[in-house]
């Protein structure tokens, strides 16, 4: 009976062993396909002309948490979104309109397609266009650019003056 024990837990240990094998093979055969591309947080498409830029009007600031910031709600090409002076990865950004989050692969679609148009116009507003950078300015307050920050207004409940 013991032996009938022991060659059931090396099996198990052999089984274990090639699926952990195998695994690591597909991982690195993943990694491999990976296309890598590195973004200069520095460049920030800030050259670009202006003058079809979103010109915020009002100072009023988001006030998130009891905390004043320097986030702008503004509505820009049907999509409400926050706005800040300083440039977020714009993917990252985007996909705050996605409900359960964004379908991998390069469709642009939200998982149960829940957001995808919103998400969609995010993606093509601020995509750098003729310019290197995180995402492109969409905004301007005088000469300040701004940058999509958020998807939705959803954590800017309360407005201040602008300090």
């Amino acid at each position: 009976m013991n032996i009938v024990l022991i060659l059931i837990w090396i099996l198990v240990f052999v089984a274990l062993f090639a699926a952990y094998y195998v695994l690591q093979l597909n991982i690195k055969k993943a990694d491999e396909s990976l296309l890598v591309v590195t973004i200069n947080p520095d460049q920030t498409c800030s050259g670009i002309s202006s003058q079809n830029l979103y010109t915020i009007t009002g100072n009023t600031c988001c006030q998130i948490g009891g905390i004043s910031t320097p986030f702008r709600p503004v509505t820009i090409n049907g999509i409400s979104v926050l706005v800040g002076p300083k440039p977020i990865y714009y993917q990252s950004t985007c996909q705050g309109f996605c409900d359960v989050g964004v379908q991998g692969g390069i469709e642009l679609a939200c998982i149960n397609d829940q957001g995808t148009d919103d998400y969609i116009t995010c993606i093509n507003t601020t995509i750098p266009k003729n310019c290197t950078g995180l995402a492109m300015p969409v905004a301007k307050y005088g000469s300040q650019l701004y940058y999509v920050q958020q998807a939705t207004w959803e954590s800017c409940t309360v407005t201040t003056v602008c300090s």
